[in-house]
């Protein structure tokens, strides 16, 4: 993400550095940059960052193209009531490349309509569960070596459609502002892969992924709540 801003803030820079040595001025071009407004914001995506400027047009439109970020992996331990431990290893994470387009319906140009494609550039939803001490269920007692492992998977299509609704103003008059969205990707009906060692290799489990797999297929939606901090550069 710091990269992103990096990047794109020195490339701003290069421009108007360009300008300021004498170059023939474009004043459209120096007008749209400074219109410009580089981002950070935290969502249920993760950490990110975005560039945004106005659109020339005669509605008011703002064009956005942004990335986000988030990891999980922390390691979680769950003690039954036979104080049996189940060990959960998860392995989370998403980098989401986002290219999108506000429009401004209201003459006070606050509220918008955020509409565009985000493509999950890595996508890994994964766990790993095991238990070290053994299980005990319904009075039987099964050994560590014995539970083995269970292997978990997810996996959503990598294009996904979004929209939303915001509040915040298109450029700000402030070098700093605020705006907030909500919004959804559409990610596709979700597919499930399952790996069993041990005593659920003898069971009928993984003849039942197939039937969670189509239960799921309504949990295609990814709800996004977005708090933006912007900087507009001039």
């Amino acid at each position: 993400m710091k990269i992103f801003l990096i990047n794109a803030y020195t490339l701003v820079l290069c421009f108007l550095s360009d300008y300021s040595l004498g170059m023939p001025k474009d004043t459209a071009f120096i007008n749209t940059i400074k219109k410009t407004v580089i981002g950070l914001n935290a969502s249920t995506l993760g950490i990110g960052g975005n560039i945004s400027l106005r659109i020339p047009s005669k509605v008011v439109l703002v064009g956005e193209l942004g990335y986000s970020y988030f990891k999980f992996n922390k390691e979680i331990n769950y003690r039954t009531p036979e104080e049996s431990d189940i060990f959960f290893q998860p392995d989370i994470r998403q980098n989401i490349v986002t290219g999108m387009i506000s429009w401004y319906p209201l003459k006070k140009k606050r509220l918008y309509l955020k509409s565009g494609v985000g493509y999950s550039v890595r996508q890994r939803y994964f766990v790993r569960v095991t238990s070290p001490t053994g299980l005990l269920l319904g009075g039987v007692e099964i050994a560590p070596e014995d539970f083995g492992q269970v292997d978990l998977a997810i996996q959503w299509s990598r294009l996904m459609p979004y929209i939303g609704i915001g509040i915040g103003k298109p450029i700000s008059k402030k070098k700093l502002s605020v705006s907030f969205t909500m919004g959804c990707f559409y990610m596709g009906s979700p597919k499930i892969q399952a790996q069993f060692e041990g005593f659920l290799e003898s069971t009928t489990l993984d003849t039942q992924v197939a039937l969670i797999q189509a239960n799921m297929r309504n949990y295609s939606f990814y709800p996004v709540l977005s708090l933006n901090l912007r900087y507009r550069i001039q």
